[in-house]
């Protein structure tokens, strides 16, 4: 990591694993209560998961925090403790996050040699995040092949009738990725009778 030495390196995973935390946990998008769901199915828009990353920082001192963030960004928020129960006599607490996966992932790989409480509940959170990046589709690179049925059909069908072509990807997906490929507008939309007709033939073969 650039402009981070050993020793502080070694400072903050003390400090960490006295004061911190790191979240990684799985949600759905509309955040419904439910079960787990399955990785084949998460294509489905009803089913489209997140994962939420979060490493942070608790401390009533403001000095430390301001130092982290110095040299890894992230934000400090304020924040109250959780007792007692009356909000006006809590004491003032600051918390310092960081939420981008990337860096996260860095950051606590350069921290294990330093840890001594803590080490094996992160490998198994990053090992959690590595999985994640690995299976579910939206993550994945476009391959070619996807690409070059946007290519075809982009003056044909609308992005949510893409996904019958494409059952890996969401609308949503589909629609970025053509903006990507300069098709911000398509001409599927001429008429109701011809893009049903065109669908139809799509679909046969």
């Amino acid at each position: 990591m650039e402009g981070v030495d050993r020793e502080f390196l070694a400072w903050l995973a003390g400090f960490w694993e006295g004061e911190g935390s790191l979240l990684v946990k799985r949600y759905r998008r509309n955040r419904i209560k439910g079960a787990e769901v399955p990785i084949e199915t998460i294509h489905r828009r009803e089913n489209c998961l997140k994962l939420q990353c979060d490493l942070s920082i608790a401390q009533k001192d403001k000095t430390p925090l301001l130092l982290i963030q110095s040299k890894l960004g992230g934000r400090i928020q304020k924040d109250y403790s959780s007792s007692p129960r009356n909000r006006f006599s809590r004491s003032v607490i600051h918390v310092w996050h960081l939420n981008k996966r990337k860096e996260i992932v860095e950051l606590m790989e350069n921290l294990l040699p330093f840890l001594k409480f803590r080490a094996s509940g992160v490998i198994e959170r990053l090992k959690r995040i590595e999985a994640w990046d690995k299976e579910v589709w939206y993550h994945a690179r476009w391959e070619p092949r996807e690409e070059e049925v946007i290519r075809e059909n982009q003056d044909r069908f609308s992005d949510s009738e893409l996904t019958r072509l494409l059952p890996r990807r969401t609308w949503r997906s589909i629609k970025n990725k053509r903006k990507k490929l300069g098709y911000n507008k398509s001409g599927w939309y001429k008429t109701k009778v011809e893009s049903d007709a065109r669908r139809s033939v799509a679909l046969l073969f």
